[in-house]
Parts: C-alpha cells; structure tokens; sequence
C-alpha cells in the first residue's frame, strides 16, 4: 500500500498553495514511549453529557475532564475500525503545563463558548 500511495504522490506532486511532493523516502517509526504529548492548533472544547436543559461544557481543571477526553478517543478509534487500540487508548489534560487558561470560542451567532488551551 505504501508503494502505491508514494507513486500516486509523486505523478502528482502539487499538493496546494505552491507546494509539491519533491521525495519521499520511507522511515522507521520512531520511539515514542510511553507519554506522548499534544498541542492543539486551537482550544479544545468539551461537551458534557446533556442534564435537562443543560449543555455542559468541560474545562481542562474539570476532574471528569480526561474521562471525557478518553471517551471521545475511544469512541473514534472504535468508529475508524481500530477497536483494538480503545481499550488501552487514555488522554489527559498535561497538569504540569505551567501555563492553562481558557479562552472563548465563537460557535455560532453571538453564542459563545468557554474552552481550554492548554496540552
């Protein structure tokens, strides 16, 4: 499959923007170990389970925070066929980032919404 995804590249190389495949050379993946760490182009917005009227959303220093990340991970590893990395896929917040803050995110109209930037 590799191979057919690099000749696909290479007879055409225009990707967007100006830019082009020039080479393609194939690599070992690297090790990462154990902890893995993610920053976000953009602040992350979790939804919260619906209570009633309600449309909670989670803050990065929310206790159910990561349990609601993990579940939003797992819930797409299962939906893209890789049920069998869920059961041990975790994501957290990083409590040691120095730097958390929130910042407000426009979702539609003059509805505004709090969410976290922080990895």
């Amino acid at each position: 499959m590799l191979h057919r995804v690099a000749e696909a590249a290479l007879r055409s190389p225009n990707v967007c923007c100006g830019m082009e495949v020039v080479e393609i050379a194939a690599q070992n993946t690297p090790e990462f170990g154990e902890r893995r760490i993610f920053r976000a182009d953009s602040p992350v917005f979790i939804r919260g389970d619906k209570e009633g009227d309600k449309d909670p959303h989670i803050l990065f220093n929310d206790p159910r925070a990561n349990d609601y990340l993990t579940r939003t991970l797992r819930h797409k590893l299962d939906k893209a066929g890789l049920s069998h990395l869920s059961e041990t896929a975790k994501v957290s917040f990083d409590r040691t980032y120095r730097a958390p803050k929130t910042r407000l995110i426009h979702i539609k109209d003059n509805f505004y919404k709090k969410a976290s930037v922080c990895p």
